[in-house]
């Protein structure tokens, strides 16, 4: 009897919910089995497992024992990229049925979609018309009810398969996998693919489909290879959802910051210095705006200004490890008279480095903090250049703090709450906790790297901050925090970061030390961190969120004057000096128009206030208040104005009207 049941016993496994319950299931039981166990209608809403906290992983997938299973429906975030993962490999069927002779390559679900890369037969062009007409076909898969169906297969198998169907890419792919990888196909219908998955049961919650645009690829980004057809398109659980994002899409086209930095006369770029934006004074005005708060910011979190120069010597980034991994991406000059090289600096830190070497720190003087609001330039090929949001010349918000090990967690978490408090300033208040581990080429040894992944995976704890692992990005350095806000067309942004470096200050690089209470030296401890990533990107990021229409505090004009006659200039302009005095960004419209056209044209300025001076006005020395997004129109006093507005910009507060 015991035999037998010690038998039973081997044949279930424990699978641990995350409540921390536990169901027992018979050995080889797959995710769907698990939710099936718990309720059939949990078994029809799921779409995929997290296993043990790791990657999505396919329903289909079995289990093993011990395992820590969550079950992802499609209320759940990363619900979506699995069905759009599914809507590419629709699209790829598609495809090869109306197109036959296509080969395929790689169709994986992107940020706010999916793609699929094409090598069509000459003389095939894929157009507006083309999509609709695939749209149509992807449609009718999903009402034909495609399932999904999951097998391993061996390399061999892997290869004869596509060799046969003279699928160089999937070939190629297979090829390049290393010995004993797990190989896995899909099907749906007759269309076999080569995936990793995860993909959804069965097309039924496929609701909205989309095929957005087209664009050129190279195969594997390597221009010298066949260049492919993409073709773009999203997928949603609903069609409300589908018509959501629509509208955010075309939201963005007409708040596309490049537009609006022309209209606005904020910036503007020449091909004399490619990459680099010219800040023109109402664009200097924005960012000057945000460099005041930052400065201020950073004065009350106790770091310190320092500046450091542009040009240095290659020695510098031989030692801090950036030579090897990043100098395709310098800037590099000729030797000099004495045969230095000089490299311009594409980041901050190793000079940081560099005015620490200086100073004989005791464990009192820590933690040091230092800012510095740093010129970098980093190449970048001219085909990805993109406005304010993919440059050569940056402005970088960053910052070091050296610390010791023991004020790791308290420093990280002052980071984490700065970032929160200064993306507050700016309206944002829906953000993501990405932490991204050690990549294949780093520096240093795997204990420090535990170490420091260990710190900042606690520190998101201790501060309740819900985080995702993105597995294999950290830098070479080490591990970062990445801080993603959502903007206000539901675009997702990635703007802080926060990296853990125990190699750089460690004695093979810059052998950074301090003076413990023991009277021994001791490693500091550096924190990478930047809060608004680059100044350029951050500003395009803004002009989009808010469609150009700043909060007061950071409009490039933040009041203009308006004199009804040329008899009322002398009193607009003492109305804009008292504004002035206040430090507030005031400018007179003298020309000859009506007074209706001057408040048009300030609002295609998207100027937050109108004053409108006349007769009435000059005499009761007062103005005409018109304000965005109101429909009043006060008269009050000159004073209580210049009160009221200068109280408004220095408090730094966010109108209802403003589109966040």
């Amino acid at each position: 009897m015991l035999c037998r049941m010690t038998e039973a016993s081997a044949a279930l496994i424990a699978i641990t919910l995350p409540d921390g319950s536990q169901r027992e299931l018979d050995t080889g039981a797959t995710g769907y089995d698990l939710a099936r166990s718990i309720g059939e209608g949990l078994a029809r809403a799921a779409i995929a497992i997290q296993v043990n906290e790791g990657p999505t992983q396919d329903l289909r997938e079995a289990l093993n024992d011990g395992d820590t299973v969550r079950i992802i429906t499609s209320r759940d975030a990363d619900a979506l990229p699995v069905l759009r993962h599914s809507a590419a490999h629709l699209l790829a069927e598609a495809v090869v049925a109306r197109y036959p002779g296509t080969k395929v390559s790689i169709g994986p679900a992107i940020e706010n979609g999916f793609y699929y890369d094409f090598d069509f037969p000459e003389g095939v062009v894929i157009n507006e018309e083309s999509l609709a007409e695939l749209e149509k076909d992807i449609k009718s898969l999903v009402k034909q009810g495609r399932t999904w169906d999951r097998w391993e297969v061996s390399r061999d198998e892997a290869l004869e398969r596509f060799r046969e169907q003279g699928e160089q890419y999937k070939v190629e792919l297979i090829e390049a996998l290393p010995e004993g990888e797990r190989i896995t196909l899909y099907r749906q219908g007759e269309f076999v693919d080569l995936c990793r998955g995860p993909h959804i049961q069965d097309a039924k919650p496929m609701k909205a489909v989309k095929l957005t645009s087209t664009a050129g690829a190279y195969w594997r980004g390597d221009s010298d290879r066949e260049q492919l057809t993409r073709i773009y398109g999203t997928a949603f659980f609903s069609k409300e959802d589908l018509a959501t994002y629509l509208e955010n899409l075309e939201r963005a086209k007409l708040n596309d910051h490049r537009l609006l930095g022309t209209k606005l006369d904020l910036f503007s770029f020449d091909p004399i210095s490619p990459g680099s934006p010219f800040w023109h004074h109402r664009g200097m005005n924005i960012f000057n705006a945000i460099t005041e708060m930052w400065r201020e910011q950073h004065v009350n979190r106790g770091y310190g200004e320092v500046k450091t120069p542009i040009l240095y010597r290659p020695e510098l980034y031989k030692k801090s490890g950036h030579w090897d991994t990043y100098r395709e991406n310098m800037f590099l000059t000729a030797p000099d008279e004495e045969g230095h090289q000089f490299g311009m600096k594409p980041m901050n830190c190793p000079a940081h480095a560099t005015i620490i070497k200086t100073r004989k720190l005791s464990y009192r003087d820590l933690p040091v903090r230092m800012n510095e609001q740093g010129l970098v330039h980093r190449y970048e090929a001219s085909g990805v250049l993109h406005g304010l949001m993919r440059v050569r010349h940056i402005t970088q918000d960053d910052a070091h703090i050296f610390c010791a090990p023991e004020q790791v967690l308290d420093e990280v978490s002052d980071v984490l709450s700065f970032v929160r408090d200064l993306m507050a300033l700016f309206g944002f208040d829906d953000y993501t906790m990405e932490l991204s581990t050690r990549p294949d080429k780093k520096i240093g040894d795997d204990a420090l790297w535990d170490t420091a992944e260990a710190a900042l995976a606690e520190a998101l704890v201790r501060n309740e901050l819900p985080y995702t692992v993105n597995p294999g990005d950290g830098a070479f350095y080490g591990p970062k925090i990445d801080f993603h806000v959502r903007d206000s067309m539901g675009r997702s942004w990635q703007c802080g970061t926060i990296q853990l470096d125990y190699n750089m200050p460690s004695k093979e690089r810059f052998d950074l030390t301090y003076t413990g209470e023991d009277n021994e030296e001791h490693q500091l401890v550096m924190i990478h961190r930047a809060l608004l990533g680059s100044m350029e990107r951050f500003i395009g990021i803004l002009l989009e969120h808010y469609g150009g229409e700043f909060p007061l505090w950071l409009a490039p004009e933040q009041v203009r004057v308006l004199p009804v006659a040329d008899r009322h200039g002398d009193y607009a302009h003492e109305v804009a000096q008292a504004l002035r005095a206040r430090r507030i960004r005031a400018e007179v419209d003298f020309r000859t128009e009506s007074v209706g056209r001057k408040i048009r044209d300030a609002g295609m300025q998207r100027t937050p206030i109108v004053l409108v001076v006349g007769d009435g006005e000059a005499e009761a020395r007062t103005v005409t208040v018109n304000r965005r997004g109101n429909d009043e129109r006060p008269t009050v006093s000159i004073e209580a104005l210049v009160a009221e507005v200068a109280a408004e910009v220095e408090e730094r507060r966010i109108s209802d009207h403003v589109r966040v």
